[in-house]
């Protein structure tokens, strides 16, 4: 399964945003029953995805840098050592850590966004002002092989 669509939601006083249903089903399969947040590279919104991907990126990249390496300390730096496991309570929600919060102004509206495999958490205002951006660059071509 794949995180689609948008979803808006707000912050509580709390800290806390019920994640939308869809995005909740994605990763029911799960042995963690949560996601996982870390900063994008670029600093604007938060990435998320399921605990399996991270998983799947750490043994990817052990599989193709290695353990030790320059480039290995740079992605577990840079992905692992940022990234925050965040389990759904019995409303769905979860907490977001208030540095997070703050860092990324979502004390008001927010708003999932479905990329397939990962899902970003935007402050409202900072991704319509992206997404304008974004009407403005091309889109590459992309070229999907059907399977035989």
């Amino acid at each position: 399964m794949l995180f689609l669509s948008k979803f808006n939601a707000s912050v509580d006083k709390k800290c806390r945003v019920s994640v939308p249903a869809s995005f909740r089903s994605v990763v029911a399969e799960d042995s963690f029953a949560g996601v996982v947040i870390f900063p994008s590279t670029d600093g604007k919104h938060i990435v998320g995805c399921s605990m399996k991907r991270m998983e799947e990126i750490s043994t990817a990249s052990e599989q193709q840098v290695g353990i030790f390496s320059t480039q290995a300390d740079s992605i577990q730096q840079q992905l692992f050592a940022q990234a925050r496991p965040l389990a759904f309570d019995v409303n769905g929600r979860i907490l977001l850590p208030l540095d997070i919060v703050q860092r990324f102004r979502l004390d008001d509206s927010l708003i999932f966004v479905g990329l397939g495999k990962f899902f970003h958490i935007w402050n409202e205002n900072q991704y319509e002002k992206y997404t304008r951006q974004q009407k403005k660059t091309a889109l590459p071509t992309i070229k999907i092989q059907s399977e035989r």
